[in-house]
């Protein structure tokens, strides 16, 4: 992705999600840079992550985007994300849907003692863009249709980024 500006687009706005859905912590971004990288930036140019809470639960979906310079540099950072999220306690991985050049899933039921958490997880690659989408942290388990849904969404919206079209890919239909 040649302007890192476009990264900021790729993150869905509150129109873009099912009714009835809230902004649980607003959209941020930031270009990187050899300063702010703690290490290796591996070519990112930019990242942005936002979180929405649907109605009636207390899940969240949580929405991370990463522009790199190349679609080599965001083959490593693909790999990368995907360890840091299939490595962590209590997650497997799980099928889901196909999406963009590459993809991966996992779930996670954490006990508390009294009843278990449920959440899931999908990073993608698309082009020059990694995202990863997180969902869920409530006590019900989860539908993971909803997760997939807003990967797609998200994927899509990378691929009008990158095809020089101003992202506008909503969520396709409410769960």
């Amino acid at each position: 992705m040649r302007n890192p500006r476009l990264a900021k687009g790729i993150l869905p706005d509150l129109r873009s999600m099912p009714s009835g859905w809230s902004l649980a912590e607003e959209a941020e971004t930031r270009q990187t840079s050899e300063d702010s990288c703690s290490g290796d930036c591996g070519g990112l140019l930019s990242e942005g992550e936002v979180t929405y809470a649907p109605s009636g639960t207390s899940d969240l979906a949580s929405i991370l985007v990463e522009a790199y310079e190349s679609a080599e540099a965001a083959a490593t950072g693909y790999e990368t994300r995907v360890d840091d999220v299939g490595s962590a306690e209590d997650v497997s991985s799980m099928s889901l849907d196909q999406l963009g050049d590459v993809s991966a899933a996992f779930s996670r039921q954490e006990y508390t003692g009294s009843a278990y958490k449920y959440s899931m997880a999908t990073v993608v690659r698309a082009g020059t863009v990694v995202l990863r989408v997180t969902y869920g942290g409530g006590y019900e388990e989860l539908n993971s249709s909803v997760l997939t849904g807003i990967a797609s969404m998200v994927t899509e919206r990378a691929h009008q980024a990158q095809n020089g079209e101003d992202p506008s890919a909503v969520f396709a239909e409410a769960p």
